[in-house]
């Protein structure tokens, strides 16, 4: 998915943004979101630069599952696409099994 909004924004956009999605890959941020207050998980979307991919902000009640999570390892996340600037953004994210 991050590839694809690399690679044509607008079309990605009409794809994936507004829908719910399921996405898995390796983490190389957890933590919490500044802006919405809420945990976060980065999932590394380019090879050259792990800190660009998919930005999971979590809903607040799997806390304490996000706290569990480490940097290297591969998580399957659903959540609520809303688009892209750098990174694509997925919101009222859940863990999910893979």
């Amino acid at each position: 998915m991050f590839a694809a909004y690399e690679a044509d924004e607008a079309a990605a956009g009409a794809l994936y943004k507004d829908n719910l999605l399921k996405v898995t890959g390796v983490i190389y941020y957890v933590g919490t979101d500044y802006i919405f207050e809420a945990p976060e998980v980065l999932i590394s979307g380019d090879g050259e630069d792990g800190a660009r991919g998919i930005d999971c902000i979590f809903d607040t009640r799997y806390e304490s599952q996000v706290a569990k999570l480490e940097v290297g390892q591969t998580v399957a996340v659903m959540g609520i696409c809303d688009g892209y600037l750098e990174n694509v953004l997925l919101l009222d994210c859940q863990p999910c099994g893979e």
